[in-house]
């Protein structure tokens, strides 16, 4: 399964560069939003299917939720360096404009998560939720 995140932001030791990224199964790549270039390709640790989201933090961490698992990998090795239980089986991410707060989507609603405490801040009791794009939520059927 392929996930594609649109204007991202893909932070190394030397730049901040604002890529489009897509993950296709253990590998990232940064895409230049511009001239469509494949600016870089990395391997990831190995992630479970399907992934249900990705977004980047505000420090250019990708986080990925798949299962009932969000996985942080650093944005400029993409060495994993945690994972942490999401309070479900993971339906879509989201993540507000300062990428301080993740959002996770889940079969009951929607749990918002300090990105850098990894804590739950608060919850939203929505069944039925579809997706989460830029941290609003779209209900499903």
């Amino acid at each position: 399964m392929k996930t594609l995140i649109k204007n991202g932001t893909v932070v190394t030791a030397t730049e901040s560069v604002h890529a489009d990224l897509l993950i296709d199964g253990e590998r990232v790549a940064a895409v230049d939003t511009v001239s469509l270039e494949v600016m870089s390709v990395k391997r990831t640790p190995e992630l479970f299917e399907p992934i249900a989201g990705a977004v980047v933090a505000s420090d250019g961490t990708l986080l990925i939720g798949n299962g009932s698992r969000v996985t942080a990998l650093d944005g400029d090795s993409l060495e994993q360096p945690s994972s942490f239980d999401a309070p479900g089986e993971i339906r879509s991410l989201g993540i507000d404009p300062s990428g301080e707060e993740l959002f996770v989507g889940t079969e009951s609603g929607i749990s918002v998560l300090d990105v850098a405490t990894r804590k739950e801040l608060t919850s939203i009791d929505m069944p039925a939720l579809a997706e989460i794009v830029y941290g609003v939520a779209t209900r499903g059927p």
